[in-house]
């Protein structure tokens, strides 16, 4: 502040036009000497040194008194005297240099700023309370004592004075100087390296050294936090409840960085707490406390308790016989101070109570909330590849871990909103998300496009070739044989027909070994299977394509089924309701001719279990045109048309039935019990159809439709026509009688033995053979009868046979 001198006249006269008076009367009508003011110079000199008395000399000044004002009737004010020894000692004051700067640090246990604020209208100002910037015995216990409080205090009605803070800064350079404003939670200094923010984190004294290894970058916030030490690590000797007394006295120094309320954790735990989380994390189930007070030997706590499991009893005392061996390996208790079990780097909390806002009580009317907005607006870049920006990015590492260190509850992003409609909004235009490591890659609402030869992209139909697409969603895994597993959705460009849509469908299906790109698409590697929808010629359908280009089977839009190929079925084929099949399939051509058409297909019907026959599985295959059907069966390697095909089986229906079949039965026909398998003539007579039937085990029977006699004929065959035929006819009366088309035949020959041949096993009574080498009447060749009574054979007088 400004400071007058007023200086005292010791006598004589002032040197002037007359001589100068150098006392005055005072409203008293005292005799006072005429003081003469100065201003004082920076060292409190008066700058008039002397003044020249009533005989002219001159004589030195006395200060007399320092002013610093009048009051409001114009008296002058004193100042305080202030001398050397006054400055920056206590009780003293602060000093200043000549540029008005304080000389000397100020130290106080408590620093508030305050500020008046009179409303418009108002007739009195308020002194309101603003900041501390230390904690004082008025301060909520929730602060800790190492806060400093900008607003929150309360004025003298207990009303909260709230204050805002703005931070404008302009960053220049790296570590600190790099960020607007730099946060960090770390129990090292600004001289450590969690204290640095690692911006550019080069020493720029290094010259070129620096410069090469820097990203130049500014940061507007930068934010470290670190899992810090205790501010007290110590041995344990015992506890007690609510006392841990220590094993070695903490110094002065380690007392000093404590404070009430501090985490206090131990490595004794609750041996019958789980020692893993619900998903696999290691856990300390171990006692801890709030810190009550201390003193060298002993940490007081409110009480002992371990975290979570649900014991609230007052009074626990660890036991010191159980210590962790989950995490820690210490082979004695242990105490930490001032260190939490988890660290969050941020933690935002935000209250929306509908009750502030509804209804006819509303005190507020915010219902819009938004966790976090970050506005990038980039303008005036005219070249291409020349500005780059980077959202969220998670950066984690974790070196020298084991391979499965991470618990696998870990996650870099997580929503945890069970009503939330949406978990993850991308509004993009043109571009992907992909994850990072490549797992998944979401594309873009973009379509199939081509890169131009300057860099730039087109996705107009005309220009985009058939077989270009784009990723709409794509899954990898990497292979232990170095290989990649890509399974891929894309918008695929099937052809360039109409440029409209139709020339567009969706492809997912397996990639080995691809390159994905958001511009280019799904490329290289080799395809695999794949599902095709809208695959051309089968809108709005699906279907399946071997290595992504063969056509196999499609579902069209109607539900019917189309097989592009030929189709195997390594177990049973079963269908429901039909099959249907129309148009004219390939008929496979015999060697070396040409293939033919084969048109006028008919309808197959197949149930099973479901008509009213009898049939487990019924077949019916009718000509609604006509009603004729059936089926017929040929040798597709004899001939290139069905006509000039060979035919193997035949089951028709027309007019009657018939039954063909034009190959030999490798494995036989079985007929059913009690069954007749009847034989068709050429030309019937009186409606008679011969056929036969298992009489029983050991016998064939021959049967008609209706009551008649059946022979047995035996015919050759001349140039396709019946030739001469033989026959054996019954005469009703269990006889056989033979007769032949050919003159002379008619006889009945047996087989032929000889002697030493004859059977003698299972024979029946009376049957007969011929005996070639036997003789009667001096004559080879006697027929044989079997006699059961004698078991032996006979001539026909009943004699031996003999030769």
């Amino acid at each position: 502040m400004k400071k007058l001198a007023l200086l005292w006249f010791a006598g004589g006269t002032v040197a002037c036009a007359a001589p100068a008076p150098t006392t005055y009367l005072d409203n008293a009508g005292r005799r006072m000497p005429i003081l003469m003011t100065t201003t004082a110079n920076a060292n409190g000199v008066p700058l008039a040194a002397a003044y020249r008395n009533a005989a002219g000399q001159w004589q030195p000044t006395t200060v007399v008194q320092q002013i610093c004002g009048v009051d409001a009737g114009g008296t002058p004010q004193p100042c305080n005297d202030i001398t050397q020894s006054m400055i920056n000692v206590a009780g003293g004051i602060a000093g200043l240099d000549n540029a008005a700067n304080m000389t000397a640090p100020v130290l106080s246990p408590a620093i508030a700023t305050s500020a008046q604020y009179m409303a418009p209208g108002a007739t009195a100002a308020f002194t309101l309370p603003m900041d501390k910037l230390v904690p004082d015995s008025h301060s909520m216990f929730t602060l800790g004592q190492e806060t400093a409080q900008f607003g929150g205090l309360y004025d003298a009605g207990g009303t909260p004075i709230h204050r805002a803070v703005t931070v404008i800064g302009q960053p220049y350079g790296n570590y600190n100087a790099g960020c607007t404003l730099c946060i960090f939670s770390t129990s090292a200094g600004d001289g450590g390296g969690g204290g640095q923010a690692g911006i550019s984190g080069t020493d720029y004294r290094a010259g070129a050294s620096a410069v090469s290894q820097s990203d130049f970058a500014a940061v507007g916030f930068y934010h470290f936090d670190e899992n810090w030490s205790a501010r007290v690590t110590a041995q344990v000797a015992s506890f007690a409840a609510g006392t841990a007394t220590l094993a070695t006295p903490m110094t002065a120094e380690q007392m000093a960085t404590l404070h009430a309320g501090m985490y206090v954790a131990t490595n004794v735990i609750n041996p019958g707490d789980p020692t893993t989380g619900s998903s696999g994390l290691l856990r300390i189930s171990s006692y801890h406390g709030y810190l009550k007070s201390w003193d060298a030997g002993h940490l007081y706590v409110y009480d002992w308790a371990v975290p979570g499991d649900g014991n609230s009893a007052s009074g626990q005392v660890p036991d010191v016989a159980n210590l962790d061996r989950t995490i820690t390996t210490y082979t004695v208790p242990m105490v930490w101070v001032g260190v939490p079990d988890k660290h969050f780097a941020e933690n935002e909390y935000m209250v929306a109570d509908g009750s502030h806002v509804l209804g006819n009580t509303a005190t507020s009317i915010a219902n819009a909330f938004e966790r976090e907005e970050f506005d990038f607006r980039a303008s005036n870049w005219s070249k291409a590849h020349s500005v780059s920006f980077h959202g969220w990015t998670t950066s984690f590492e974790c070196d020298s871990c084991v391979t499965n260190a991470m618990d696998e509850g870990s996650y870099a992003y997580l929503v945890n909103g069970p009503m939330l409609p949406l978990a993850y909004r991308a509004q993009l235009y043109g571009d992907a998300v992909e994850y990072s490591g490549y797992s998944t890659m979401l594309g873009s609402n973009g379509a199939p496009e081509i890169v131009n030869s300057d860099g730039s992209t087109t996705n107009a139909s005309a220009s985009v070739p058939a077989g270009t697409n784009h990723i709409m969603a794509s899954f990898a895994s990497s292979l232990p044989s170095n290989n990649t597993l890509n399974f891929s959705v894309l918008s695929n460009k099937e052809q360039t027909t109409s440029g409209t849509w139709v020339d567009y469908g969706i492809r997912m299906g397996l990639n080995i070994d691809g390159n994905r790109n958001r511009q280019t698409g799904l490329t290289g590697g080799t395809m695999m299977g794949s599902l095709a929808f809208n695959y051309p010629g089968h809108l709005s359908g699906v279907c399946t394509m071997g290595g992504n280009v063969n056509l196999g089977l499609c579902t069209e839009g109607d539900g019917t089924s189309d097989f592009a190929k030929d189709v195997t079925f390594n177990g049973s084929a079963r269908v429901a309701s039909g099959i249907l099949e129309n148009g004219a399939p390939s008929w496979k051509p015999a060697s070396g001719s040409t293939p033919a058409g084969v048109s006028g297909q008919g309808t197959v019907h197949l149930w099973n279990q479901i008509a009213g026959g009898a049939a487990r599985t019924e077949i019916v295959n009718v000509d609604p045109t006509n009603g004729a059907g059936g089926f017929a069966f040929y040798n597709i390697n004899s001939s290139n048309s069905v006509s000039g095909a060979s035919p193997l089986l035949s089951l028709l229906q027309n007019a009657g039935a018939t039954f063909n079949v034009h190959a030999t039965l490798a494995s036989g026909a079985s007929i059913g019990s009690n069954q007749t398998l009847f034989f068709n003539p050429a030309n019937v007579s009186n409606n008679l159809y011969p056929g036969l039937t298992a009489c029983d085990s050991y016998t064939i029977c021959l049967q008609g439709n209706i009551g008649a006699n059946l022979g047995i004929l035996a015919s050759s065959i001349q140039g396709g026509a019946m030739g001469s035929r033989s026959f054996w006819q019954p005469d009703g009366h269990g006889n056989w009688h033979a007769s032949s088309e050919v003159s002379g035949g008619g006889a009945v020959s047996n087989t032929a033995f000889t002697l030493a041949s004859l059977p003698t096993a299972n024979e029946t009574d009376g049957a007969q053979v011929w005996c070639s080498d036997c003789r009667l009447n001096g004559i080879a060749g006697v027929e044989a009868f079997w006699h059961s009574s004698v078991s032996r054979w006979t001539d026909s007088q009943n004699n031996a046979l003999s030769n």
